[in-house]
């Protein structure tokens, strides 16, 4: 299947996320995924996707697959549904932090834990729900916005095409619902990037260019101690996530991030219904509230799959 899709990227010149627009062209061919660690790329290349003169690798990770673009690459582990291809409902996308890695909620002392919060409820939702789960990681440290939300759409787009294999063309659309989940610095790509995705697709589902038994919608948005000083950020620049739905996590004990980072979110952020969990005692890293988190996301991605529009209203606790 050739497939070509523009999806217009937003591209932020450093860490505080001054956007603008580059667009970005997937193919199906570049769509393929590379078993091997390095594939063609070359990586030296791709070095200036990350601050540093000498960037540092990643936390550990051990992806599944890994997708070349823009002379680099985003590394995932998929979590695919029971049902997958055919039963596919729901593509969900976890992002970590500035270092990359299996995300929050780690064993304290540890840079990598198989029990993580992004593992846990990726598992949880692919062997639950008819939801496709796909973790990502950068292969090294504090990657740039632009690169970021540029390898959001590589993980998104292959996702997609998964999904759809074996699909006949001259059947009804199929929907896809849409999530991302982000941990601090993934917070904020989560944000940006569902802002390209929903832009792009438009409120509505509407199809994408070249693959019309498609139908793709932005759903749901989550972040925990999202790194995103909204006040930098034009008041309309989110218009386009007016019909998403969002959960919005806080640690009151974050010392990398301030709290009220995210309660400016949640006042400045236009959603179909939005809450604010603010978590007593939470740290950035949010460990000791990991039982709760796994509850409470998979609570918000099980609420917005299967429901009627409409049925939510904001709140905050």
């Amino acid at each position: 299947m050739h497939v070509k899709i523009m999806v217009t990227a937003a591209v932020v010149a450093n860490s505080t996320m001054a956007s603008n627009d580059q667009a970005l062209t997937l193919t199906s061919r570049a769509s393929s995924p590379s078993s091997s660690s390095e594939g063609e790329t070359n990586m030296e290349d791709g070095m200036q996707h990350f601050a540093g003169r000498n960037p540092n690798p990643s936390y550990p990770f051990t992806p599944d697959f890994h997708l070349e673009f823009q002379g680099s690459r985003i590394e995932a582990c998929q979590h695919l549904c029971h049902r997958h291809p055919e039963g596919t409902r729901a593509i969900v996308l976890f992002f970590p932090g500035v270092h990359g890695g299996v995300g929050p909620c780690r064993q304290p002392g540890f840079n990598f834990d198989d029990h993580a919060l992004f593992p846990q409820l990726a598992s949880r939702l692919a062997s639950s729900h008819a939801a496709d789960c796909y973790r990502c990681s950068w292969p090294f440290m504090r990657p740039q916005m632009s690169y970021a939300v540029g390898g959001v759409c590589r993980i998104l787009h292959h996702g997609l095409l998964e999904a759809l294999k074996g699909y006949p063309e001259d059947s009804d659309p199929r929907e896809f619902d849409i999530f991302f989940i982000g941990h601090s610095l993934g917070g904020a790509v989560a944000l940006q990037a569902a802002e390209v995705v929903a832009r792009h697709f438009g409120n509505g589902g509407q199809s994408m260019e070249g693959m019309n038994f498609a139908k793709v919608r932005m759903r749901g948005i989550c972040t925990l101690n999202g790194a995103l000083d909204i006040r930098k950020h034009r008041t309309d620049a989110w218009d386009a996530l007016s019909e998403t739905h969002m959960l919005l996590i806080s640690g009151d004990a974050d010392e990398v991030v301030p709290p009220e980072a995210t309660d400016q979110m949640y006042q400045a952020l236009p959603a179909k219904s939005k809450r604010h969990l603010a978590l007593p005692e939470g740290t950035h890293d949010l460990f000791n509230h990991k039982s709760q988190l796994l509850e409470e996301i998979s609570e918000f991605i099980a609420s917005h799959l299967y429901v009627l529009e409409g049925c939510s209203n904001g709140n905050k606790q």
